[in-house]
C-alpha cells in the first residue's frame, strides 16, 4: 500500500512540474484517473475545422464509461462526435484528446450541461450498409422496454463551403444531423428506419400491422417528430 502511494505521489508531482506554465490540475481528478480501468484508443487532431458541428454535445462534458469486461471509468471528461462516430476522451493528465476502441465499450454516458439530462448510449450490433455483415455504431437508447427505441446520432457531410480562417479562404465539409432510428424487438433483432410517419411504424412488427394500427387511432398518435416516436413506442409496449 506504501508503495502505491509513493508511485502515485511521484505520478503527480512529476505531472506538476511538467505544466507549471499550465493551469493547476486538479490533484483528486489525476489520482482518480490513476486508479480506474485503462482506456485504449488513438489520439486524434481535434481541431479540424468544420460548418456545423461534428458532436452530439459541443464542448466537453462529465460521463461514466463501461466496458465489456466488466470495468467502469467514472466522471471522465467526454464528447461523442457523430460524424465518425467516435467517443473522445480527454485525458487531463496529459492533455491529450483520444478516439477511444469501439470494440472494448458496452455503453457510456454523457451530462447535459445544459440541463439536468444524462443520455445513455450503448455498443449495438446492427446489419452494415450494403452487406449482410454486423457492425458496431453507438447509438442513444431513448425508450428501454420490450420494444427498445435506440437512435444513432449521424451527423452526415451534405457539401462543402469555404470559409475564412487567419485571413485566408479555406474549403470546408458542410455537416448536418442525419438521426438514424432502430427498434430493438424482443428477440433482440434490430429493425433500421429513417423516416418518422406512423405508415412506417405500422410494417415493423410481421404480423402486428392492424394492432398498432388499432392502439395508434386509440391514443391519437401521430408521428411527426422524434417526441412523437418516443411516445409511439412507448404505446407499442402496450401490446
Amino acid at each position: 500500500m506504501l508503495r502505491n502511494c509513493i508511485i502515485i505521489s511521484f505520478i503527480v508531482l512529476s505531472f506538476c512540474q511538467n505544466n507549471t506554465s499550465a493551469q493547476s490540475p486538479d490533484i483528486n481528478e489525476i489520482i482518480n484517473e490513476l486508479n480506474t480501468p485503462t482506456l485504449f484508443g488513438e489520439i486524434v487532431d481535434y481541431h479540424k475545422p468544420t460548418a456545423g458541428s461534428r458532436f452530439f454535445i459541443d464542448g466537453w462534458t462529465k460521463g461514466d464509461i463501461f466496458l465489456k469486461n466488466g470495468d467502469i471509468a467514472s466522471n471522465r471528461m467526454l464528447q461523442y462526435n457523430g460524424y465518425t462516430d467516435q467517443l473522445y476522451w480527454l485525458n487531463i493528465s496529459s492533455n491529450n484528446i483520444i478516439a477511444l476502441d469501439k470494440p472494448i465499450i458496452k455503453k457510456f454516458t454523457l451530462a447535459d450541461p445544459n440541463n439536468d439530462e444524462t443520455y445513455i448510449f450503448k455498443n449495438i450490433k446492427v446489419i452494415s450498409a450494403n452487406s449482410s455483415d454486423t457492425s458496431e455504431i453507438f447509438a442513444q437508447e431513448v425508450v428501454e422496454d420490450k420494444y427498445s427505441l435506440f437512435v444513432s446520432r449521424r451527423i452526415e457531410q451534405t457539401g462543402r463551403t469555404n470559409i475564412r480562417q487567419n485571413n485566408r479562404l479555406i474549403e470546408v465539409p458542410v455537416l448536418q444531423p442525419r438521426p438514424v432510428y432502430y427498434l430493438k424487438l424482443p428477440d433482440d433483432g434490430f429493425v433500421k428506419f429513417t423516416r418518422l410517419r406512423n405508415s412506417v411504424m405500422y410494417d415493423l412488427i410481421p404480423g402486428k400491422e392492424e394492432k398498432i394500427r388499432n392502439l395508434f387511432s386509440d391514443h391519437r398518435i401521430r408521428i411527426r417528430n422524434e417526441s412523437d416516436l418516443i411516445d409511439a413506442v412507448r404505446i407499442m409496449n402496450k401490446l
